[in-house]
């Protein structure tokens, strides 16, 4: 899709230089319950996303150059502590530990942020009735605001940290 977006961009919309500057990553759900296997698998993705992306930078530009793609920032966003609570304990035995590994990927990935959207709460267990109550859309997502919220989050560390250390 990314080869289709450029060569359209070239192609058709008249732009000469196209510069890939970061990729903002916010998953991991689904596989909250391994973090320390997601985190070799994230280092690897991160790699590959760089890699392919610098391969398809040089063939646009004929040269070595890959116009920044191979060192491309990677935002990565964290998943909230309460999502999809099950029962009481999900939000330390499970969500917890996913989210520390998340804010650690900087640490070990060069070129990597963390956004920590861990405090926005998408369920809240309910010690009286023994059920999460709902605050996001979805037992999964986020409501409106928060999502709001990230986003600005999101283009604040982008502002104030990122391309000020690039510049």
């Amino acid at each position: 899709q990314v080869e289709k977006n450029i060569t359209e961009l070239y192609e058709y919309g008249g732009y000469t230089e196209i510069n890939i500057k970061g990729l903002y990553w916010m998953q991991g759900c689904n596989n909250r319950t391994e973090p320390a296997e997601y985190q070799v698998a994230f280092e690897y993705f991160a790699d590959d996303v760089r890699a392919d992306l610098s391969d398809l930078m040089k063939k646009f530009t004929g040269s070595s150059d890959d116009l920044g793609a191979s060192e491309m920032s990677i935002i990565v966003g964290t998943i909230s502590q309460t999502q999809n609570l099950t029962d009481a304990s999900i939000e330390e035995n499970v969500n917890k530990p996913f989210v520390e590994m998340q804010k650690g990927l900087a640490d070990v990935i060069e070129n990597c942020y963390v956004v920590d959207n861990s405090q926005y709460a998408i369920t809240r267990w309910n010690t009286g009735t023994g059920n999460a109550e709902v605050l996001g859309s979805d037992q999964w997502h986020w409501n409106q605001a928060d999502a709001l919220e990230i986003g600005y989050n999101v283009g604040e560390l982008i502002v104030n940290e990122i391309l000020t250390e690039n510049n």
